[in-house]
Protein backbone atom coordinates (compact mmCIF):
# COMPACT_ATOMS: atom_id res chain seq x y z
CA UNK A 1 0.00 0.00 0.00
CA UNK A 2 1.12 3.54 -0.77
CA UNK A 3 -0.09 6.69 -0.11
CA UNK A 4 0.90 10.44 -0.83
CA UNK A 5 1.51 13.25 2.53
CA UNK A 6 -1.79 13.82 3.72
CA UNK A 7 -3.88 12.31 0.58
CA UNK A 8 -4.69 9.02 2.43
CA UNK A 9 -4.50 5.37 1.82
CA UNK A 10 -4.22 3.62 -1.83
CA UNK A 11 -5.96 1.25 -3.92
CA UNK A 12 -3.83 -1.68 -3.19
CA UNK A 13 -6.37 -4.69 -5.44
CA UNK A 14 -8.40 -3.93 -8.41
CA UNK A 15 -10.35 -6.30 -10.27
CA UNK A 16 -10.27 -4.29 -14.32
CA UNK A 17 -12.83 -6.64 -15.97
CA UNK A 18 -14.14 -8.06 -18.48
CA UNK A 19 -17.16 -6.84 -18.66
CA UNK A 20 -20.11 -9.30 -18.48
CA UNK A 21 -17.50 -12.21 -17.19
CA UNK A 22 -18.13 -12.62 -13.70
CA UNK A 23 -16.71 -9.56 -11.48
CA UNK A 24 -20.11 -9.36 -10.20
CA UNK A 25 -19.73 -12.79 -8.52
CA UNK A 26 -16.14 -12.40 -7.75
CA UNK A 27 -17.08 -9.20 -6.15
CA UNK A 28 -19.36 -11.07 -3.17
CA UNK A 29 -16.64 -13.43 -2.92
CA UNK A 30 -14.39 -10.99 -1.71
CA UNK A 31 -16.76 -8.94 0.47
CA UNK A 32 -16.49 -12.17 2.30
CA UNK A 33 -12.66 -12.40 3.17
CA UNK A 34 -11.85 -10.39 6.68
CA UNK A 35 -8.79 -9.12 4.73
CA UNK A 36 -10.91 -6.89 2.29
CA UNK A 37 -12.01 -3.65 2.58
CA UNK A 38 -14.24 -2.97 -0.32
CA UNK A 39 -14.25 0.70 -1.40
CA UNK A 40 -17.81 3.18 -1.60
CA UNK A 41 -19.32 1.28 -4.70
CA UNK A 42 -18.20 -1.68 -6.36
CA UNK A 43 -17.64 -0.04 -9.50
CA UNK A 44 -16.02 3.48 -8.94
CA UNK A 45 -15.21 4.54 -12.25
CA UNK A 46 -12.35 6.55 -11.27
CA UNK A 47 -9.59 5.60 -13.47
CA UNK A 48 -11.50 5.15 -16.73
CA UNK A 49 -14.07 8.36 -16.46
CA UNK A 50 -13.96 11.51 -18.78
CA UNK A 51 -13.07 13.59 -15.94
CA UNK A 52 -11.92 11.97 -12.75
CA UNK A 53 -11.86 13.55 -9.65
CA UNK A 54 -8.92 14.38 -7.82
CA UNK A 55 -6.80 11.59 -6.28
CA UNK A 56 -7.79 12.10 -2.55
CA UNK A 57 -11.30 12.63 -3.46
CA UNK A 58 -10.70 8.91 -5.19
CA UNK A 59 -8.72 7.59 -1.88
CA UNK A 60 -11.40 9.12 0.48
CA UNK A 61 -13.73 6.23 -1.04
CA UNK A 62 -11.94 3.78 1.14
CA UNK A 63 -11.65 2.85 4.76
CA UNK A 64 -8.45 4.96 6.22
CA UNK A 65 -8.48 2.47 9.16
CA UNK A 66 -7.02 -1.12 8.45
CA UNK A 67 -5.56 -3.78 10.30
CA UNK A 68 -2.22 -5.32 9.12
CA UNK A 69 -2.26 -7.00 5.97
CA UNK A 70 -5.91 -5.77 4.82
CA UNK A 71 -5.95 -4.84 1.42
CA UNK A 72 -8.81 -1.99 -0.16
CA UNK A 73 -9.95 -2.73 -3.62
CA UNK A 74 -12.66 -2.13 -6.03
CA UNK A 75 -13.89 -3.49 -9.63
CA UNK A 76 -14.91 -1.44 -12.45
CA UNK A 77 -14.79 -3.99 -15.41
CA UNK A 78 -14.29 -1.09 -17.86
CA UNK A 79 -11.03 -0.69 -16.80
CA UNK A 80 -9.91 -3.46 -18.53
CA UNK A 81 -10.10 -2.24 -21.98
CA UNK A 82 -9.72 1.35 -21.14
CA UNK A 83 -6.57 3.53 -23.05
CA UNK A 84 -5.89 5.87 -20.39
CA UNK A 85 -6.72 3.73 -17.36
CA UNK A 86 -3.17 1.95 -17.10
CA UNK A 87 -1.35 5.02 -16.80
CA UNK A 88 -3.61 6.38 -14.41
CA UNK A 89 -3.46 3.24 -11.87
CA UNK A 90 0.40 3.36 -12.24
CA UNK A 91 0.50 6.76 -11.10
CA UNK A 92 -1.77 6.05 -8.02
CA UNK A 93 -0.33 3.10 -7.02
CA UNK A 94 2.36 1.12 -9.35
CA UNK A 95 2.43 -1.67 -7.04
CA UNK A 96 -1.19 -2.29 -6.85
CA UNK A 97 -3.03 -6.06 -7.87
CA UNK A 98 -4.49 -6.15 -11.07
CA UNK A 99 -6.62 -9.50 -11.23
CA UNK A 100 -8.68 -10.08 -14.68
CA UNK A 101 -11.95 -12.45 -15.13
CA UNK A 102 -12.34 -13.17 -18.98
CA UNK A 103 -14.98 -14.88 -20.92
CA UNK A 104 -15.27 -16.28 -23.72
CA UNK A 105 -15.67 -13.66 -26.05
CA UNK A 106 -18.32 -14.45 -28.33
CA UNK A 107 -20.29 -15.12 -25.53
CA UNK A 108 -19.15 -12.40 -24.01
CA UNK A 109 -20.19 -10.28 -26.87
CA UNK A 110 -23.71 -11.61 -26.63
CA UNK A 111 -24.36 -11.04 -23.78
CA UNK A 112 -23.29 -7.76 -23.93
CA UNK A 113 -25.69 -6.82 -26.68
CA UNK A 114 -28.52 -8.82 -25.14
CA UNK A 115 -27.86 -6.31 -21.75
CA UNK A 116 -27.70 -3.04 -24.16
CA UNK A 117 -31.28 -3.88 -25.91
CA UNK A 118 -32.33 -4.27 -22.79
CA UNK A 119 -31.31 -0.66 -21.07
CA UNK A 120 -32.74 0.37 -24.81
CA UNK A 121 -29.09 1.48 -25.58
CA UNK A 122 -29.24 -0.48 -28.72
CA UNK A 123 -32.36 -0.50 -30.81
CA UNK A 124 -35.12 -3.58 -31.23
CA UNK A 125 -34.20 -3.91 -34.48
CA UNK A 126 -30.38 -3.76 -34.63
CA UNK A 127 -28.59 -6.80 -34.96
CA UNK A 128 -25.57 -8.33 -33.20
CA UNK A 129 -23.60 -8.51 -36.41
CA UNK A 130 -24.28 -4.63 -37.80
CA UNK A 131 -23.48 -3.70 -34.15
CA UNK A 132 -20.27 -5.86 -34.21
CA UNK A 133 -19.33 -5.43 -37.51
CA UNK A 134 -19.95 -2.22 -37.89
CA UNK A 135 -18.19 -1.01 -35.14
CA UNK A 136 -15.47 1.15 -36.12
CA UNK A 137 -18.45 3.35 -37.79
CA UNK A 138 -20.64 3.13 -34.75
CA UNK A 139 -17.96 4.21 -32.45
CA UNK A 140 -16.76 7.18 -34.89
CA UNK A 141 -20.37 8.82 -34.97
CA UNK A 142 -20.62 8.71 -31.10
CA UNK A 143 -23.36 5.42 -30.96
CA UNK A 144 -23.77 4.29 -27.56
CA UNK A 145 -22.43 0.31 -26.35
CA UNK A 146 -20.24 0.99 -29.60
CA UNK A 147 -17.46 -1.59 -27.82
CA UNK A 148 -18.85 -4.94 -27.97
CA UNK A 149 -16.45 -6.38 -30.40
CA UNK A 150 -13.31 -4.38 -28.67
CA UNK A 151 -13.87 -5.48 -24.63
CA UNK A 152 -13.70 -8.90 -25.94
CA UNK A 153 -10.28 -8.33 -27.46
CA UNK A 154 -7.92 -9.47 -24.21
CA UNK A 155 -4.87 -10.22 -25.13
CA UNK A 156 -4.68 -6.35 -26.59
CA UNK A 157 -5.43 -4.93 -23.35
CA UNK A 158 -3.57 -6.74 -20.88
CA UNK A 159 -0.68 -6.17 -23.36
CA UNK A 160 -1.05 -1.88 -22.39
CA UNK A 161 -0.98 -2.90 -18.61
CA UNK A 162 1.79 -5.42 -19.49
CA UNK A 163 3.56 -1.94 -20.53
CA UNK A 164 3.30 -0.33 -17.11
CA UNK A 165 3.24 -3.11 -14.46
CA UNK A 166 5.22 -6.13 -13.69
CA UNK A 167 3.67 -9.44 -15.03
CA UNK A 168 3.71 -11.15 -11.20
CA UNK A 169 1.09 -8.00 -10.74
CA UNK A 170 -1.25 -9.63 -12.92
CA UNK A 171 -3.85 -12.06 -11.87
CA UNK A 172 -5.60 -13.65 -14.74
CA UNK A 173 -8.52 -16.04 -14.27
CA UNK A 174 -11.21 -17.71 -16.49
CA UNK A 175 -15.46 -17.11 -15.82
CA UNK A 176 -15.38 -20.57 -17.74
CA UNK A 177 -12.88 -22.36 -14.41
CA UNK A 178 -14.51 -19.85 -11.94
CA UNK A 179 -18.11 -21.46 -12.56
CA UNK A 180 -16.62 -25.35 -13.23
CA UNK A 181 -13.96 -25.33 -10.37
CA UNK A 182 -14.83 -22.27 -8.24
CA UNK A 183 -12.61 -24.06 -5.74
CA UNK A 184 -9.67 -24.85 -7.23
CA UNK A 185 -9.63 -21.15 -9.38
CA UNK A 186 -10.42 -19.50 -6.32
CA UNK A 187 -7.26 -20.79 -4.26
CA UNK A 188 -5.11 -19.62 -6.95
CA UNK A 189 -6.48 -15.98 -6.56
CA UNK A 190 -5.76 -16.30 -2.62
CA UNK A 191 -2.10 -17.70 -3.64
CA UNK A 192 -1.91 -14.86 -6.37
CA UNK A 193 -2.79 -12.45 -3.36
CA UNK A 194 -0.64 -14.02 -0.77
CA UNK A 195 -3.80 -14.52 1.23
CA UNK A 196 -6.13 -17.62 3.30
CA UNK A 197 -9.34 -17.14 1.60
CA UNK A 198 -13.16 -18.71 2.76
CA UNK A 199 -14.21 -20.39 -0.08
CA UNK A 200 -18.24 -20.12 -0.43
CA UNK A 201 -20.59 -23.06 -0.53
CA UNK A 202 -21.71 -22.09 -3.46
CA UNK A 203 -20.45 -19.84 -6.19
CA UNK A 204 -22.33 -16.52 -5.92
CA UNK A 205 -24.23 -16.23 -9.23
CA UNK A 206 -25.45 -12.66 -9.87
CA UNK A 207 -26.17 -9.80 -12.56
CA UNK A 208 -28.46 -12.41 -14.31
CA UNK A 209 -29.89 -10.49 -17.35
CA UNK A 210 -33.60 -9.82 -16.95
CA UNK A 211 -36.15 -8.20 -19.55
CA UNK A 212 -37.68 -5.06 -18.06
CA UNK A 213 -41.79 -4.99 -18.17
CA UNK A 214 -41.33 -1.59 -19.71
CA UNK A 215 -37.96 -1.46 -21.54
CA UNK A 216 -38.14 2.54 -21.74
CA UNK A 217 -38.46 2.49 -17.61
CA UNK A 218 -36.02 0.31 -17.16
CA UNK A 219 -33.41 1.77 -19.11
CA UNK A 220 -34.64 4.68 -17.16
CA UNK A 221 -33.75 2.88 -13.51
CA UNK A 222 -30.47 1.59 -14.69
CA UNK A 223 -29.04 5.26 -15.90
CA UNK A 224 -30.24 6.36 -12.44
CA UNK A 225 -28.95 3.69 -10.83
CA UNK A 226 -25.68 3.98 -12.04
CA UNK A 227 -25.84 7.76 -11.66
CA UNK A 228 -26.44 7.07 -8.05
CA UNK A 229 -23.68 4.81 -7.52
CA UNK A 230 -21.20 7.37 -9.26
CA UNK A 231 -22.03 10.20 -7.06
CA UNK A 232 -21.69 8.07 -4.06
CA UNK A 233 -25.43 7.34 -3.06
CA UNK A 234 -24.28 3.70 -2.96
CA UNK A 235 -26.96 2.95 -0.39
CA UNK A 236 -29.82 4.28 -2.43
CA UNK A 237 -28.45 2.67 -5.78
CA UNK A 238 -28.59 -0.51 -3.64
CA UNK A 239 -32.37 -0.38 -3.03
CA UNK A 240 -33.21 0.54 -6.54
CA UNK A 241 -31.62 -2.19 -7.98
CA UNK A 242 -33.57 -4.46 -5.53
CA UNK A 243 -36.63 -2.97 -6.48
CA UNK A 244 -35.50 -3.49 -10.39
CA UNK A 245 -34.84 -7.02 -9.39
CA UNK A 246 -39.11 -7.56 -8.21
CA UNK A 247 -40.08 -5.81 -10.67
CA UNK A 248 -38.77 -7.04 -13.83
CA UNK A 249 -38.97 -10.27 -15.67
CA UNK A 250 -37.18 -13.64 -15.22
CA UNK A 251 -35.24 -13.03 -19.42
CA UNK A 252 -36.25 -15.59 -21.85
CA UNK A 253 -34.08 -18.63 -22.99
CA UNK A 254 -30.43 -17.46 -24.66
CA UNK A 255 -31.16 -16.58 -28.47
CA UNK A 256 -29.69 -18.87 -31.18
CA UNK A 257 -26.94 -17.28 -33.18
CA UNK A 258 -26.93 -18.18 -36.31
CA UNK A 259 -23.97 -20.37 -37.49
CA UNK A 260 -22.21 -18.68 -39.82
CA UNK A 261 -21.93 -15.60 -37.80
CA UNK A 262 -20.94 -17.62 -34.73
CA UNK A 263 -17.77 -18.72 -37.21
CA UNK A 264 -16.95 -15.13 -38.14
CA UNK A 265 -16.85 -13.77 -34.77
CA UNK A 266 -14.71 -16.67 -33.61
CA UNK A 267 -12.61 -15.86 -36.75
CA UNK A 268 -12.27 -12.56 -35.86
CA UNK A 269 -11.32 -12.99 -31.95
CA UNK A 270 -8.42 -15.79 -33.03
CA UNK A 271 -5.62 -13.75 -33.57
CA UNK A 272 -6.51 -12.37 -30.20
CA UNK A 273 -6.84 -15.51 -28.69
CA UNK A 274 -3.17 -16.85 -29.79
CA UNK A 275 -1.65 -14.17 -28.29
CA UNK A 276 -3.76 -14.80 -25.08
CA UNK A 277 -2.19 -17.92 -25.11
CA UNK A 278 0.50 -16.69 -24.92
CA UNK A 279 0.22 -14.19 -21.88
CA UNK A 280 -1.41 -17.10 -19.63
CA UNK A 281 0.47 -20.05 -20.92
CA UNK A 282 -2.45 -22.33 -21.69
CA UNK A 283 -5.03 -22.56 -23.75
CA UNK A 284 -8.33 -20.54 -22.09
CA UNK A 285 -11.03 -23.23 -21.84
CA UNK A 286 -13.60 -21.94 -24.80
CA UNK A 287 -14.48 -23.77 -27.91
CA UNK A 288 -13.79 -19.89 -29.76
CA UNK A 289 -10.24 -21.31 -28.61
CA UNK A 290 -10.14 -23.79 -30.99
CA UNK A 291 -9.86 -21.26 -33.97
CA UNK A 292 -6.88 -19.54 -32.35
CA UNK A 293 -4.23 -21.74 -33.90
CA UNK A 294 -5.54 -20.37 -37.25
CA UNK A 295 -5.29 -16.55 -36.92
CA UNK A 296 -2.17 -14.21 -37.89
CA UNK A 297 -0.58 -12.05 -35.82
CA UNK A 298 -2.78 -9.68 -33.39
CA UNK A 299 -3.73 -6.06 -35.38
CA UNK A 300 -2.73 -3.04 -33.46
CA UNK A 301 -4.36 0.53 -33.76
CA UNK A 302 -2.30 3.32 -33.81
CA UNK A 303 -3.56 4.36 -30.26
CA UNK A 304 -2.10 1.09 -28.77
CA UNK A 305 1.58 0.72 -27.43
CA UNK A 306 3.50 -2.13 -29.16
CA UNK A 307 2.90 -5.52 -26.93
CA UNK A 308 5.39 -6.46 -24.62
CA UNK A 309 6.10 -10.28 -24.32
CA UNK A 310 5.11 -10.95 -20.80
CA UNK A 311 6.86 -13.51 -18.62
CA UNK A 312 5.33 -15.22 -15.77
CA UNK A 313 1.63 -13.87 -15.47
CA UNK A 314 -0.26 -15.51 -12.70
CA UNK A 315 -3.58 -17.80 -14.10
CA UNK A 316 -5.69 -20.27 -12.94
CA UNK A 317 -5.58 -23.68 -13.72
Amino acid sequence: MTAGAGLGPSVDLLVLGGQKCGTTSLWRVLRQQPWFLPGSAKELHHFNANRPAPDHTYRASFPTDAAPGQLRGEATPNYLSSHVAPARIRAHNPDVALIVVLRDPVERAISAFRHARRLGAIGRRTSLETVFFDEARRHAIGRPWAGIRWDGLYARHIDRYLQLFAPQQLHVMFFEDLVADPAATLEGLWSFLGKEGRLPPHLPHVNRGREPRLATLGAAAHLLERRLRRSGHAHAARILQRARCVTDRRPSAPPVIDPVLRERMQDEYAPDIARLTEIVGRRPPWPSAAHASHGGPVPVDAADPAPVPPVGVGASG
